[in-house]
């Protein structure tokens, strides 16, 4: 079983007892994503730096030799990454200036590339979205062909299936502070989770037929430390979120 952990410019890589670290990038990594391609082991990661990269991992728990399979220099930072279960050989990659790519990493072949409304041209624009950016990005796991992503105070659905491929077909508000993140459901593709940026630590649930969004409570005699991450159980409808040391469990029944 393989663990990781982003520490800075470097990956650490926990099988068993052994520890491997795989560096590469020159600035702070934002996202990592793990999958299988057959027999492989593979993992992708997104930074700063602005590059994309994607890792075979060493099967040899002696002699850590993971190596780097696969680079793609994008064209602002990188802010999340992702395989799909349902072709492990697809990855989505989006950056800052609000571009979402899909690629055929295996061939090199760029399937398509759409951008957050607004952002085909972020440095001209004056506007908060602008300055934000894109901050993060999901692929649904039940429904490959559903992307989601957040900027600013907006979230916006895209169905890969329907053409044009470039326009939305859901968009609404999120937090009034901005969102930090994004999460599809891994139970129900009709979910998906956010996070907000400030320290109000909130956490709304959206379903994308429904305009108003479940706000979760988070117990007040909690450290007063943002909620870094959320994340859902692969097979239960819970929502895990992180604050400091301690792991909070939401069961999601609406």
């Amino acid at each position: 079983m393989n663990l990781f952990q982003i520490y800075y410019k470097n990956i650490r890589v926990y099988n068993n007892d052994n520890i491997e670290i795989i560096s590469g990038h020159k600035d702070f990594i934002n996202d990592i994503a793990f999958g299988y391609d057959k027999s492989e082991r593979i993992l992708a990661s997104v930074s700063d730096d602005r590059t994309c990269r994607v890792w075979k991992i060493s099967k040899d728990q002696k002699n850590n030799q993971s190596e780097e399979y696969y680079r793609i220099i994008l064209k602002s930072s990188g802010q999340s990454v992702s395989f799909h279960k349902q072709n492990v050989q697809l990855m989505m990659v989006a950056e800052r200036n609000g571009s979402i790519r899909i690629i055929n990493w295996k061939t090199s072949e760029f399937l398509f590339t759409f951008y957050e409304p607004g952002l085909e041209d972020i440095g001209s624009l004056n506007t908060v979205e602008s300055a934000i950016g894109l901050r993060s990005a999901d692929w649904n796991p039940n429904n490959l062909h559903i992307i989601g992503s957040v900027i600013g105070q907006k979230f916006y659905i895209w169905n890969t299936s329907e053409a044009p491929v470039h326009k939305y077909i859901y968009s609404g508000n999120v937090h009034k502070d901005g969102s930090k993140c994004i999460k599809f459901s891994s139970n129900d593709e009709n979910y998906f989770a956010t996070l907000s940026s400030s320290t109000k630590r909130t956490i709304y649930i959206h379903k994308l037929t429904m305009k108003v969004p479940i706000k979760l409570d988070v117990p007040n005699n909690l450290p007063l430390a943002q909620i870094e991450s959320i994340c859902w159980h692969s097979t239960k409808p819970l929502l895990v979120g992180c604050i400091g040391n301690q792991l909070l469990f939401w069961e999601i029944n609406v």
